[in-house]
């Protein structure tokens, strides 16, 4: 059951993420909030795109990125060390 949904959660944040969603960086990908509860944050795949390497994927007060509370909680939990807190943007848009 949860390799399905695995997997269904994936193929909808590439195949709904790249065609709607918000775009406040220059890149294919949009962020779509419904789809970042659904699919632990992946669903603000605009500002992923935007910062690859970065481990939260919430930019804005206003975004919710459910994986990056568990990444923090781990982390407090000295169970987790991300590799990249924060990065640089990449194409913000004007």
């Amino acid at each position: 059951m949860h390799v399905n949904l695995y997997l269904g959660g994936s193929a909808a944040v590439n195949a709904i993420g790249h065609h709607f969603g918000r775009r406040p960086y220059d890149n294919n990908a949009g962020n779509l909030q419904w789809l970042a509860f659904v699919t632990a944050g992946e669903g603000l795949h605009n500002n992923h795109h935007a910062k690859p390497t970065s481990a939260k994927l919430s930019h804005r007060w206003f975004e919710v990125d459910p994986g990056w509370w568990l990444i923090k909680t781990l982390t407090w939990l000295r169970l987790a060390k991300p590799r990249v807190l924060t990065a640089r943007p990449r194409g913000a848009a004007s």
